[in-house]
């Protein structure tokens, strides 16, 4: 159920617009120093710019195919 949110910040992180910690070992003093890299001025450049090739479109594309491909698989079942 929330095993993405890894996927996720390690895609954040690999596209240079923010930053990550693992939970496992947070500590003030972690979430301090990420919350500094997040905010640091070409991260800051980076989201800014990222932000503005993310359609707002992508949720509603997104549950449209999953409907789809779920509409797709019931339709399968009823076939066996």
């Amino acid at each position: 159920m929330f095993g993405d949110q890894f996927y996720w910040s390690s895609r954040i992180t690999e596209l240079g617009v923010g930053t990550t910690t693992a939970h496992a070992t947070l500590t003030r003093d972690s979430l301090t120093g990420a919350l500094g890299e997040a905010l640091d001025s070409a991260i800051v450049e980076r989201a800014r710019s990222f932000a503005g090739q993310v359609g707002v479109e992508g949720a509603k594309i997104a549950a449209r195919e999953l409907a789809a491909v779920a509409r797709a698989f019931a339709g399968d079942s009823d076939s066996h």
